[in-house]
């Protein structure tokens, strides 16, 4: 159901405007965290709804680290990258929540 609503939420136009989106938003960097792959999808493609920031810039690689196959290069691509701190705080957080066992 989680996924669901996550889906629903990254479709709107302006995410920023909804009721108590500061802490939404804060829940949604915290789910970056799970193991599931497709939560964390979800969860990437309501940041990117804000279309604004590097999150939208890297919505690809993000997408891209779920996948075994294609991990370790995107690992290295997205590292090696110099971001600002939101990119950081996203890419060690989805990469912890990957790789936890």
């Amino acid at each position: 159901m989680l996924i669901n609503c996550l889906k629903l939420f990254s479709k709107f136009q302006n995410p920023a405007v909804l009721y108590r989106e500061r802490e939404l938003k804060i829940f949604v960097t915290d789910v970056l965290s799970s193991p599931d792959g497709a939560l964390q999808t979800a969860a990437v493609d309501f940041l990117a709804a804000y279309k604004k920031g590097t999150v939208q810039k890297y919505k690809n690689l993000f997408s891209d680290l779920v996948r075994d196959d294609a991990f370790r290069n995107t690992f290295k691509k997205i590292m090696s990258k110099q971001d600002d701190l939101e990119a950081r705080v996203i890419k060690m957080t989805r990469v912890y929540g990957l790789k936890k066992f």
